[in-house]
């Protein structure tokens, strides 16, 4: 910490000085909090006090509400991992991974809140509360502005289906992109090149 905040005793006192070592603290990425009071010295001088609050290790993860996909298969999908500093915008980022992995399997209404919780001195767990809800299914497709193809036909043409007998008809929400340019590509071969 002290070679990092770059003063040394005996050297002159300089505000400008002082912010860019608790710059340099903060840019380790291994402190939450950096503090620096300044208090009168016996002899003339000031005294600094440097306080730092150090970010907390991920000791373990754990899933709560899951039942529907394999923890091992969720946890491939983390950035966080056991063992290092806590970082609490990569847990909403990873949050955001696992509902996209319960969208690709059918529930795309699941919703995923994590949270640190303290468990030892200068350790969390991490835990991802998950609710799953339903597996959502297309009721169906409807097409507007076609002209020069029945509906029925470009139906075909998507990998998204209604229920039916062969057809699970789940909805996927990164089916819908698929889907489109499945469509484009349909028509633009069949000769409609601005569709």
């Amino acid at each position: 910490v002290v070679r990092t905040f770059g003063l040394r005793a005996g050297q002159p006192y300089d505000a400008k000085e002082v912010r860019s070592g608790v710059r340099r603290l903060f840019a380790t990425g291994l402190f939450t909090d950096v503090t620096v009071t300044d208090s009168p010295a016996e002899g003339g001088g000031v005294a600094l006090v440097v306080r730092v609050a150090e970010r907390p290790h991920v000791k373990e993860i754990l899933f709560r509400g899951v039942k529907k996909i394999e923890e091992t298969v969720l946890k491939g999908k983390l950035t966080v991992v056991e063992g290092q500093l806590l970082d609490t915008g990569t847990l909403e980022v990873d949050a955001r991974k696992i509902e996209t992995a319960y969208g690709e399997e059918g529930y795309a209404r699941a919703t995923v809140r994590p949270r640190s919780e303290p468990i030892a001195a200068g350790a969390v767990r991490v835990v991802f509360e998950v609710v799953e809800g339903p597996k959502v299914k297309v009721r169906g497709i409807l097409i507007h502005g076609n002209q020069g193809f029945t509906s029925k036909a470009l139906s075909k043409a998507m990998k998204s289906r209604t229920p039916g007998f062969l057809a699970g008809g789940t909805f996927k929400p990164g089916q819908l992109e698929q889907d489109e340019v499945a469509l484009r590509f349909h028509m633009r071969s069949r000769g409609y090149k601005d569709a």
